[in-house]
């Protein structure tokens, strides 16, 4: 995109932002545009919470398993571009199935060090599916972009130069940008976890030439108590609604609109003193307290355990026109949440170790947990064939009740790839 063309786009943007909502009701709050929504009550009145409630109907697909299309990975990350295709990432392999029939198409790239390889697959970043394309990021570190029915790289396009490290105690932090989004088919938002405690990057926005466009600063600083390099797996997330990039931090309760010249908030959480503390995010990274030990012993750190299921994390957000979906980790479970921005009510369903996600009350069937959203607002889950397995087995009666293209899911096997539901929302 030409240089003189940015005023205009900035132009367009800030005004597609001006729409004010000042309705206030519910457990959702709006002021000016940005809508406040309360958690604490919605989780102390979690309950479980149907499918049915905001999904009309369920399709089933299983991916096809072979000795070249087998998956490791149980659960890899799966997206529905459009109405014949679903693609799969996982953490060295993108592929193409077809909708209909689950049969294997072809692989994307490959992982490799070669020039038209990848060294990561980026698995939280969406393909465009306007666009027709995926990206991975190579061993440079330059985003590849590469087209999903052809399988060939259209470009790379490298990060824009900046001072690559921080120093703190005498020791060099690296900046690393691995969280991506995509901007207005224009832009590239590269999210920085602050591994320092004092980076003052937040974002940077650059275009597909990789030139700068925008840096956005970090406001939020914390004491490094260790050199230990950490941050979480979804410590930031980008996703895109109705045409906008959003984004969010983990130990952030707000949900930015980032435009080509700012970030608008556009909803808060509400978790009072469950909110995550910025201050002590280089210690609330272990998932518990082996894990905590474990790492301690292997890295040599003199870290205090923090016990990060006392705070509520905020993850896995999926907007369409009437929800905002998101998965809330707290207490050591996980729970599947939604907003409904018609009655600005949140839904918050029960989890226990043996159930964690939406009742599947419209085929009595296995619980649906979203991972992604396609922009015909199709929510997708994933399911691995073990837990597929599992299922028939607890459930011997609800089974003989199923419809013969749902029975027939019994003769999976716990070395086939998952299998993917995907719900059409109301």
């Amino acid at each position: 995109m030409k240089k003189n063309l940015l005023p205009f786009l900035v132009f367009v943007l800030i005004i597609s932002c001006q729409k004010k909502n000042t309705q206030n009701s519910g457990d959702g709050l709006s002021v000016t545009g940005t809508t406040t929504i309360s958690l604490i009550r919605s989780f102390e009145n979690k309950k479980l919470i149907n499918a049915s409630s905001f999904a009309s109907k369920i399709e089933y697909v299983v991916l096809e398993t072979t000795a070249e299309t087998f998956y490791q990975q149980n659960t890899p990350s799966v997206f529905v571009p459009n109405s014949n295709q679903i693609l799969v990432k996982s953490s060295r392999r993108i592929s193409l199935f077809d909708r209909l029939t689950g049969k294997f198409i072809k692989d994307i790239g490959h992982f490799g060090i070669d020039p038209d390889s990848y060294q990561l697959t980026l698995p939280d970043l969406k393909p465009n599916s306007k666009q027709g394309t995926v990206y991975a990021k190579d061993q440079r570190l330059r985003l590849v972009e590469y087209d999903i029915n052809q399988g060939i790289v259209l470009r790379k396009i490298t990060e824009p130069t900046l001072k690559d490290s921080v120093l703190v105690n005498s020791f060099l932090y690296p900046r690393t940008f691995v969280f991506f989004g995509i901007l207005d088919n224009c832009f590239i938002a590269a999210f920085n976890p602050n591994l320092s405690g004092k980076d003052p990057v937040r974002l940077v926005l650059y275009d597909f030439k990789g030139e700068l466009i925008k840096i956005f600063n970090n406001h939020h600083f914390f004491i490094k108590k260790s050199n230990l390099i950490s941050y979480r797996q979804e410590e930031g997330q980008f996703y895109n609604f109705n045409n906008k990039l959003m984004f969010k931090e983990s130990f952030n309760d707000t949900v930015y609109n980032i435009t080509a010249d700012k970030m608008i908030p556009r909803y808060i959480f509400s978790l009072n003193e469950f909110s995550p503390p910025y201050s002590e995010k280089e210690l609330l990274v272990f998932s518990n307290y082996d894990s905590y030990q474990q790492k301690r012993k292997s890295l040599g750190f003199n870290l205090p355990f923090m016990d990060k299921s006392e705070y509520m994390f905020i993850s896995n957000l999926l907007e369409s026109s009437k929800y905002l979906f998101f998965k809330l980790e707290f207490q050591n479970n996980e729970y599947m949440c939604y907003y409904d921005k018609e009655e600005r009510r949140v839904k918050v369903s029960t989890s226990t170790k043996l159930f964690s996600g939406f009742y599947n009350d419209i085929d009595d069937f296995l619980p649906f947990k979203p991972t992604s959203i396609n922009s015909e607002g199709e929510l997708v889950g994933i399911v691995s064939a073990e837990n597929v397995i599992n299922w028939f087995r607890e459930n011997p009666i609800k089974a003989s009740s199923l419809p013969s293209h749902l029975l027939a899911l019994q003769k999976m096997k716990p070395e086939d790839n998952p299998l993917v539901m995907i719900a059409e929302l109301k």
